[in-house]
């Protein structure tokens, strides 16, 4: 049997049966995992209050037929703060099920599991919670492939044109000149600076930008079109993402 050990953070836990769980991780250098935590409902299980969602842990892996079989498991970090305060949890869940949808099995990307732990590791999420979490997406879709094309409009690349929409279809803005009909939205040049700004922002600098950024008034509506984008990739809306949004309300 193969077994291998790994840094990994616990995106969800499900119930597998009577006394299992079955968790979806992260890992340093496996990508995301589903294990089978036999015996972990166990109230006297070695599990037991090691493989919380959002837990920085150290994991150890017996690969089986359909999932790996979890050995042993050591939590470096539980990152309860986070888990805390109902507006910071409906956040880092929106952003964990947004990983989980987006991320193929087994496939290592060690951007993205660096940027799982500086994003849940950062300041930031005591002043602008939602920002954070508009960083990591923004991070997530440039890591994957999926950055948005926001300097000029990716259809006719005129930079000098007025940029009035922003299009899932094509993945970025577009002049009022190239409309379609596929799935767009209008965008104002507010969330348009801050998309900008956070793309730029280099994914190790995650807590600058509490000091670029004077108030998180717009952060809202920036927040809700990448989301948007997020469900037109995966073509499905994230259902935490109904919490955040009755939550802002």
């Amino acid at each position: 049997m193969k077994q291998f050990k790994d840094l990994a953070v616990v995106l969800k836990r499900k119930n597998f049966g009577e006394a299992d769980n079955l968790i979806t991780v992260f890992s340093k250098n496996h990508g995301k995992l589903e294990i089978l935590a036999k015996g972990s409902k166990k109230i006297k299980s070695k599990f037991m209050g090691h493989l919380e969602p959002f837990s920085l842990v150290k994991i150890s892996v017996v690969l089986g037929r359909s999932f790996g079989i979890l050995t042993s498991v050591q939590l470096e970090k539980s990152f309860l703060y986070l888990k805390e305060d109902l507006n910071k949890l409906s956040l880092v869940n929106l952003i964990s099920e947004i990983t989980d949808s987006v991320t193929l099995e087994g496939a290592s990307n060690f951007k993205v599991f660096d940027l799982i732990l500086k994003t849940l590791s950062s300041n930031t999420w005591k002043s602008k919670p939602r920002l954070v979490s508009l960083f990591f997406l923004i991070k997530l879709l440039e890591f994957l492939g999926y950055a948005p094309h926001l300097d000029c409009c990716v259809k006719c690349r005129n930079e000098n044109s007025k940029l009035n929409y922003f299009s899932y279809y094509w993945g970025g803005v577009l002049c009022k000149d190239c409309k379609d009909s596929y799935p767009l939205e209008k965008i104002d040049r507010e969330t348009l600076s801050i998309f900008r700004k956070l793309q730029s922002t280099k994914a190790f600098d995650i807590d600058k930008i509490e000091e670029d950024f004077n108030s998180d008034s717009n952060d809202k509506k920036a927040l809700y079109f990448i989301s948007n984008f997020f469900s037109f990739i995966n073509d499905k809306k994230p259902n935490s993402l109904k919490f955040v949004e009755k939550l802002s309300e």
